[in-house]
């Protein structure tokens, strides 16, 4: 077994290293490095203004309602009042107090939505729970939701496990990860009918997956996962490796 185990690495490694050399050769004609985010700001605050312009019905996208509707459908299992909710208002950095804002705060004709944007830091101490108190003290008789987008669930810190459990219970708080935001987007990009901002959302798609994700260039992905998939011997040598 050890022998097939070298065997399939090597391959492994033949096979990508062959991809790479190719992309090279033709890097003038295909770019496969070339990123639009490399010369745009990235960092937490960059990707919170890149999602609020494509959910501004009066985004300079030129889309109308049809990003923030698909946003809309996809919450709408937990947030139902917000399906095929009118109006549609974003703001950005939305002060809550001296210390707090929001990252991007949408208002509706019948509630708001606050959404707190973490692809790398940890959230702060109450941080959530300083939100959500303020979300329910200015949304009075509406309806209101706290969405945490993150890849983790947020720290005991900033809203302790009962408090966050009450809120989901009555549909006020819910997590979503950056895969799930990669849907939304490539919906949104399927939808877009200017090529320039399909082309704005692709990009921002490939720096999600790669920067926030950790996903691996696609194509070099299926080379290694036809190698490992290709035969039983690859294949027990690939649990082989992990254990």
């Amino acid at each position: 077994m050890p022998g097939h185990i070298n065997r399939l690495l090597d391959d492994v490694a033949f096979k990508v290293g062959t991809l790479r050399e190719a992309r090279n050769r033709f890097a003038d004609r295909l770019a496969p490095e070339f990123s639009l985010f490399d010369y745009l700001r990235n960092d937490e605050m960059g990707l919170s203004q890149c999602f609020a312009s494509l959910l501004d019905p009066k985004g300079k996208h030129g889309q109308g309602r049809a990003f923030l509707d698909v946003f809309l459908e996809n919450i709408s299992s937990v947030a139902t009042w917000a399906k095929n909710a009118k109006g549609g208002k974003v703001f950005m950095e939305k002060q809550t107090n001296e210390q707090r804002r929001i990252d991007i705060f949408l208002e509706l004709e019948n509630g708001i939505i606050g959404i707190e944007n973490k692809p790398w830091a940890m959230d702060q101490g109450r941080q959530l729970t300083d939100y959500a108190d303020y979300m329910e003290k200015v949304a009075g008789k509406k309806y209101w939701l706290l969405l945490f987008l993150s890849n983790r669930e947020p720290s005991e810190g900033s809203i302790v496990s009962s408090y966050k459990a009450k809120l989901k219970e009555n549909g006020q708080f819910i997590r979503r990860d950056y895969s799930e935001i990669v849907e939304w987007l490539n919906i949104c990009a399927y939808q877009s009918k200017a090529m320039v901002v399909r082309t704005f959302i692709e990009e921002l798609v490939k720096f999600i997956r790669m920067n926030i994700n950790g996903e691996m260039d696609m194509s070099e992905q299926k080379e290694i996962q036809q190698t490992l998939l290709s035969s039983a011997k690859n294949i027990e040598s690939a649990f082989n490796i992990i254990q």
